[in-house]
């Protein structure tokens, strides 16, 4: 087809609303209700991607103090949070080589994959030059590609 243009990358973080709190940095599957999302589970096949910024169900800001008076929490956290591929600090469950191929684990964290794993597992890879020791630092850079 001599008319189509490729599409050479990404035109930038998709945003989702959230069905569950997200934090900057974890994977994001979708939610059990549609069209929302939350952190990926452990062994994900739904990856989305890495949430960008922190966001949570919408509540009420409109609370009552002890005293009976209502008080409104003027800095909620958005109903919305942005989600892309790339290169992100993201939370490892184990220790890492760098390289080594990551699927999503629990809390929206990543594991690296065992030798046999299934192929649609894979979220990335680990892009921390030295690897990562969880014991001395558990955040580490990975490479989350989209599939």
């Amino acid at each position: 087809m001599s008319g189509v243009t490729p599409r050479l990358s990404n035109a930038g973080p998709a945003t989702y609303k959230c069905g569950a709190a997200v934090k900057g940095g974890q994977l994001v599957a979708p939610h059990a209700t549609p069209g929302l999302v939350q952190p990926a589970g452990a062994g994900s096949l739904l990856v989305l991607g890495v949430a960008e910024t922190d966001g949570k169900p919408w509540a009420n800001p409109v609370s009552t103090d002890p005293d009976g008076f209502e008080t409104l929490n003027a800095n909620p956290l958005p109903e919305h949070t942005t989600v892309g591929f790339g290169r992100y600090p993201v939370t490892y469950t184990a220790n890492c080589a760098f390289g080594q191929k990551l699927q999503a684990g629990a809390n929206g964290a990543v594991t690296p994959v065992a030798a046999d794993v299934d192929p649609r597992l894979i979220v990335g890879y680990c892009d921390e030059p030295l690897g990562v020791v969880i014991a001395t630092k558990p955040v580490g850079i990975a490479n989350i590609t989209p599939r």
